[in-house]
């Protein structure tokens, strides 16, 4: 998924796209509503392979792709942090339960 996302230049904003797909909706304060720990695992797992794919040279990407996809990373930092907030209140509702 991670070299798919990277190399599709008609997949405008994979990063989005994919804390969707494994998150379902909270109110916005709340952030994302994580619906599993395995949905978890597996969205963190593709998040974090993400920028390492974009610099592989096994890709064969060219310049202006990999400066492509750098701005769509900056762009998601905030929902990827905000992501990774809720991860972290989720867990610790987990373990107080």
């Amino acid at each position: 998924v991670a070299d798919l996302a990277v190399q599709m230049s008609s997949w405008q904003n994979p990063v989005v796209d994919l804390i969707q797909r494994f998150t379902s909706s909270a109110p916005q304060s709340q952030g994302p509503a994580l619906s599993s720990t395995p949905s978890l695992f597996t969205l963190v797992e593709i998040l974090l392979l993400l920028p390492e794919e974009m610099n592989s040279e096994q890709l064969n990407l060219g310049e202006n792709r990999r400066q492509q996809i750098a701005q769509i990373f900056e762009a998601t930092e905030p929902t990827v942090f905000n992501l990774l907030e809720s991860c972290l209140k989720w867990e610790g509702q987990q373990q107080n339960d």
